[in-house]
């Protein structure tokens, strides 16, 4: 496809200048997650290299092209005081600049990218922002995509990389899919219908009923610094526990969660945990409507309470958290529905998890082959410190240059760092049994 079809791609504004709702994936992170101070939260910001020389202009098209096929880049949010709404705007002039920093010297490179990062800062009525670095002397250009966490997920920021790549290499990218409008619209609607509140029953099932331990229990509800510590399976043990899940029938992510689920099990003794288990948030209760291509917030985090049967271990555990994980109607939509949209006060009222499990399978789909690579590090500022923490601990895990690595976030006012390595470690160990009892 020529960069000159792009009109032919321009995801429609359907809605032109009205007002439509916000998705529960944006309602979570603007009532739980956002500081005191409103919406504007540590961005997303992807850091790459540009393998050859492109003019500054062509990048800044690229940029426009890629905001014009993507409504989800546009949106402008705003508070009529009782609730949340979004518009999509034109973009305008391509929220682009290019920087000379041919007279950094490489031993101030990177504090240089990243004093631009600090000053590029996004909000919810500007939600992207694109720096492109020109480091000249034959070192390589840069470039930072930073975007609003309101509008992107890590899916997301993987196709605004994907286009960007596809427009400047002039092979243009694939066609996106359904438009974010058009995909809030639809689940507000379907929020409505009666076939969701026959997930409630489901939703009510999924109280907690058991705490996890505390260091020091004064701490709770503690504004300070999040803590984290990492952890790095091997790539061999990686490999060995994929093996090992294939064998069983289950993906990698099975496991993970398996391993998450016994130990924080154990930690707080029963034979249950509930977890917020993060889901895609891509499955569309609505025919006809696709968003595997569409730019925008989806992912969101839905309780599940977990029965851990000590008399099962290692792939049997697994196989059967995932029979559980696959009774989760939707992939855990209907739950951000029915508490987010509709409002229903009988999940208000339900006892949340204390610990959030998130596996980011597409951790490498950031990094786009040939034109742009990416460059190891952040450019972006840290996390700020003020904002919600809906959970005492949240366990992510991804999967890069073939191996799992495991963090936790935690507060330190809360959680001895002793405390949570031990976690971590048993993690890593049930991982290692699994791919050793498969043999």
């Amino acid at each position: 496809m020529s960069v000159t079809d792009v009109d032919r791609y321009v995801d429609a504004n359907p809605f032109g200048d009205a007002a439509f709702p916000v998705t529960p994936a944006q309602a979570v992170f603007l009532d739980e997650i956002t500081p005191p101070s409103g919406p504007d939260h540590a961005d997303h910001v992807l850091h790459v290299e540009l393998t050859r020389r492109i003019a500054p202009a062509r990048v800044a098209t690229a940029v426009r092209r890629t905001m014009l096929r993507h409504d989800g880049l546009r949106l402008r949010l705003a508070h009529d005081g009782s609730r949340w709404w979004q518009t999509c705007a034109d973009p305008g002039d391509p929220p682009f600049e290019s920087h000379d920093l041919s007279g950094v010297g490489d031993d101030e490179v990177e504090s240089a990218v990243a004093a631009v990062a600090a000053g590029a800062r996004t909000s919810h009525t500007a939600p992207v922002r694109v720096e492109h670095l020109r480091l000249g002397g034959g070192r390589r250009d840069r470039m930072l995509v930073i975007c609003n966490p309101l509008v992107v997920d890590e899916l997301s920021l993987a196709l605004v990389l994907d286009d960007l790549q596809g427009w400047l290499d002039g092979n243009g990218p694939a066609a996106p899919t359904t438009p974010y409008q058009i995909w809030a619209a639809a689940l507000d609607r379907y929020a409505s219908e009666a076939a969701l509140a026959e997930q409630v029953p489901f939703w009510l099932a999924q109280r907690r009923r058991e705490s996890v331990p505390v260091d020091r229990s004064e701490g709770a509800g503690s504004t300070g610094p999040r803590a984290v510590l990492t952890t790095t399976l091997s790539g061999a043990a990686t490999g060995a526990a994929a093996r090992a899940a294939g064998s069983a029938g289950l993906d990698l992510a099975d496991l993970l969660l398996a391993a998450v689920a016994a130990t924080v099990t154990r930690w707080q003794g029963g034979a249950h945990c509930t977890l917020a288990v993060a889901s895609p948030g891509r499955r569309s209760p609505v025919p006809g409507i696709d968003v595997s291509r569409t730019i925008g917030r989806f992912e969101f985090r839905y309780p599940l309470r977990l029965h851990v049967d000590p008399g099962l271990t290692g792939l049997s555990a697994a196989v059967e958290v995932r029979r559980q994980v696959a009774a989760v109607p939707l992939d855990g939509l209907g739950h951000g529905l029915l508490l987010r949209t509709r409002g229903d006060e009988r999940l208000a009222d339900v006892a949340a998890p204390q610990v959030s499990f998130s596996y980011l399978a597409g951790s490498d789909a950031t990094r786009p082959a040939g034109l742009l690579v990416p460059v190891a590090g952040s450019a972006g500022p840290e996390p700020a410190p003020a904002g919600g923490r809906p959970y005492l601990l949240d366990v992510t895990a991804g999967f890069a240059d073939g191996a799992v690595r495991f963090a936790i976030h935690h507060d330190p006012a809360v959680h001895d760092a002793s405390t949570v390595g031990r976690l971590l470690d048993e993690i890593g160990a049930r991982l290692r049994g699994e791919a050793v009892e498969a043999g």
